[in-house]
């Protein structure tokens, strides 16, 4: 048990304690040192009530530390929670800061990395990330196989690969508040230049619901495959599509209020079945575009100054009840 300590140390940790489960580390103060807390290997911990604020990388680092307990912290480092490989963990209610210019895209900056894990619950954590450097990505939140609820996510970043709000496959995404800024690069990065990035599988689909999704600068959309999206409110200033398909088995698009600068929704890769329905949609371009798919579109408000809907190379599908206002073709 480690509480109520005021730690200011320089060196690497302020404190290093590996191999050590079922530790509680609650109400320290830590600063100073190039790193927070290092408790790797260190399954059941219980990590409350601290805060932190390192100049060098980590905040808090425990990877391999399963059914762990990462509650009410309040931290400012490069990296604020490292916990991969950490299976039913639970990271709630904490405030993180990732503040700097620094990285590589491969080894961003950020909120939370929780790859590699499953079972994870990651909820109503406010986090804010900054890295102006073109070479550093910046991402919110990593975590795959997880449930991701009710988080307050600011990001702005200046690398094209790495600029991302929430990167999590096979999961469901509820009740957040994005808001994402790609201020430099503004090309397509090999990583996840995405505000979200979520792909399913047709055995696990994720499900991205009632969040709040809002883009600037050269941002691009939501990375989307084998999923259900439904009840969101997005909105792109920017001058990329919103939300992009990749092949997939199936995906809805259900009861959604989209507005784009640029088109909505893309897809130039073949999806077995794709619903879009009910949705109310305004794009300053074509707002739905899509290739290669079996689609059923029902129901939507589209509003365009482009094409309403623009469908090539087609396997199937129908267009029934919607209504386009459009100053181009409405499809």
């Amino acid at each position: 048990i480690i509480t109520n300590n005021t730690i200011s140390v320089g060196g690497d940790y302020g404190i290093y304690s590996p191999d050590s489960p079922n530790s509680m580390v609650d109400g320290n103060d830590v600063s100073g040192s190039s790193n927070g807390l290092y408790f790797g290997y260190s399954s059941d911990l219980i990590i409350t009530n601290n805060t932190i604020s390192v100049g060098g990388d980590y905040g808090i680092y425990s990877p391999n530390s399963p059914n762990s307990l990462i509650d009410n912290n309040d931290i400012e480092a490069i990296r604020c929670i490292y916990s991969s490989s950490s299976d039913s963990i639970s990271i709630m209610n904490n405030n993180l800061t990732s503040d700097g210019n620094w990285g590589t895209y491969d080894n961003w900056s950020g909120g939370i990395r929780n790859s590699g894990s499953f079972h994870s619950l990651i909820i109503n954590n406010v986090i804010i990330g900054i890295n102006p450097n073109s070479d550093g990505g910046i991402v919110g939140i990593e975590s795959h196989d997880s449930e991701i609820f009710d988080n307050t996510i600011t990001i702005s970043g200046g690398e094209d690969n790495m600029c991302t709000a929430i990167y999590a496959h096979n999961s469901v995404i509820r009740d957040n508040v994005l808001d994402v800024s790609l201020t430099n690069e503004c090309g397509s990065g090999e990583q996840s230049p995405y505000v979200l990035f979520s792909h399913g599988s047709s055995e696990n689909r994720s499900l991205i619901e009632g969040n709040i999704i809002t883009a600037h600068g050269c941002s691009w959309g939501m990375n989307i495959a084998n999923a259900e999206i439904i009840n969101n409110t997005i909105e792109f200033n920017t001058g990329n599509s919103a939300v992009i398909l990749e092949m997939s088995s199936f995906l809805l698009i259900d009861n959604n209020s989209i507005t784009s600068n640029a088109g909505v929704i893309d897809s130039w890769n073949y999806i077995d079945s794709l619903i879009i329905t009910n949705n109310t949609i305004t794009s300053n371009s074509t707002a739905i575009n899509l290739s290669n798919s079996d689609v059923l579109i029902s129901y939507n408000l589209i509003e365009s100054q482009g094409r309403g809907i623009e469908m090539s190379n087609q396997s199937g599908g129908e267009i029934i009840n919607n209504t386009i206002v459009s100053s181009n073709s409405a499809d």
